[in-house]
């Protein structure tokens, strides 16, 4: 997965981050719904996946909502649903306090480090999740931070795809 973020964003989410500490990551919501068995589908899988988050600030802490939306479908000429997940983590960082930060600071530390630090939570539940459906863990994945360039692109950025073949060796888990 790659998070992308310009040289201001990355700036901006730095003076929150030198100045926080992770108190907690909570799961707070986890949907999951199998469509059949992985020998009912064609292989290899693709993994669509979507992420968004939130943060409000209240007093000495910033909480972050980050969702996780994952849909696999088969390799069939007509794709078909295989799993489902849909999970929510609650991030609670507590502030120092010297550290008053600005909406874009906030926006931007959201969008980086909240999705880099529940990373290693999404992708075991996930293959946690689908090897106790009956489906060989899909490989999520490492997280990647790049610094975009200035230049806007169209559609959302956080829609990913992974292919995986549901006959390989499961990857390890964080």
């Amino acid at each position: 997965m790659l998070i992308e973020q310009s040289a201001a964003e990355l700036n901006a989410a730095l003076e929150i981050q030198g100045k926080c500490t992770l108190g907690r990551i909570a799961l707070i919501k986890c949907n999951l719904e199998a469509f059949g068995h992985e020998r009912q589908f064609k292989t290899p899988f693709k993994l669509n996946f979507t992420h968004e988050c939130s943060a409000e600030l209240k007093e000495r802490q910033l909480v972050v909502l980050a969702e996780f939306n994952f849909e696999s479908v088969d390799a069939s000429e007509s794709p078909r649903r295989a799993f489902n997940l849909g999970v929510s983590y609650d991030l609670s960082y507590d502030l120092e306090e010297n550290c008053h930060p600005t909406p874009t600071q906030i926006d931007a530390f959201k969008k980086g480090n909240a999705v880099y630090n529940c990373w290693p939570y999404v992708r075991e539940l996930l293959q946690n999740a689908t090897a106790r459906m009956g489906f060989t863990p899909p490989p999520l994945p490492l997280l990647r931070v790049k610094v975009k360039q200035d230049i806007p692109k169209a559609g959302p950025s956080s829609r990913q795809s992974v292919s995986a073949d549901a006959k390989s060796e499961p990857t390890a888990k964080l």
